[in-house]
């Protein structure tokens, strides 16, 4: 090390630990200050003193500066120990406050997703269609019949809305497959499906018996939707009389 790099450390030093330096700086020119004054005036130069109790004077001598050193050691390694546990508080806390903000952005996003689900099925709600179902017996003559008669179930169903029905499939509880249709805004559809053979028994015998039937549609955005209804032909002094009970609208969650 030159000279130079040697002052430079030192005046470093000096203003970094000043305690330090001029304890250190005190300590040995008291000591070479003693040893100066022993060689001078007290030494015995024709007895030597053993190299064993020059050891020990150096040790003596000494010692207090490895104490010191031995504390500055620890001194530095607490403080650096400090510096860590402030510096891990620190990240612990900015670990929290990114956890905060991260649970802030899910509640933010989870609200996100609710306003845009509600706005959804209000959208679909809003272009729902309503449809309406209602239904009489008609008998009519049947030349090629069994019986010689017919006995149909007369059924019109209504789209009561400014909605639009696309893709209707009506099932009017018998094996007859009608193919998809549209169910235009504020229109109607008249359709017609025999009577069992059981219900023509019950009919003839005047007693009472039911039959359930569905549409099931989409609306102008693709969500599809059913409408049952429970058509029930009952007997008042002899004459028949059909109501249609509404069982209520559902999506349509499985494919026809």
């Amino acid at each position: 090390m030159s000279f130079e790099k040697a002052k430079t450390f030192l005046d470093k030093y000096r203003k970094e630990h000043p305690f330090v330096f001029y304890f250190l700086l005190t300590y040995l020119g008291g000591i070479t200050l003693y040893l100066i004054i022993f060689f001078i005036w007290f030494a015995d130069y024709n007895s030597p003193m053993a190299l064993n109790e020059v050891g020990d004077f150096l040790a003596g001598a000494f010692s207090p500066i490895a104490f010191l050193f031995l504390y500055l050691g620890y001194r530095q390694n607490s403080e650096a120990l400090r510096i860590q546990a402030e510096e891990l508080r620190q990240s612990t806390e900015a670990l929290q406050l990114q956890v905060a903000e991260m649970k802030e952005s899910v509640e933010q996003q989870k609200l996100m997703g609710k306003i845009q689900e509600t706005e959804l099925e209000e959208r679909h709600n809003a272009a729902m269609p309503f449809i309406s179902s209602q239904g009489n017996i008609d008998v009519s003559s049947d030349l090629y019949g069994p019986s010689g008669q017919q006995f149909k179930f007369k059924i019109r169903f209504d789209n009561r809305s400014d909605n639009e029905a696309k893709n209707v499939f009506f099932y009017l509880g018998d094996d007859n497959n009608l193919p998809l249709s549209i169910l235009s805004k504020n229109s109607n559809r008249n359709l017609s499906s025999p009577l069992t053979g059981e219900e023509i028994t019950k009919y003839k015998s005047q007693q009472p018996f039911n039959r359930e039937i569905y549409v099931d549609f989409e609306n102008i955005y693709g969500r599809r939707f059913k409408s049952v209804f429970k058509l029930q032909c009952t007997f008042l002094n002899g004459s028949p009389q059909v109501f249609t009970e509404d069982l209520g609208m559902t999506k349509y969650t499985q494919p026809h």
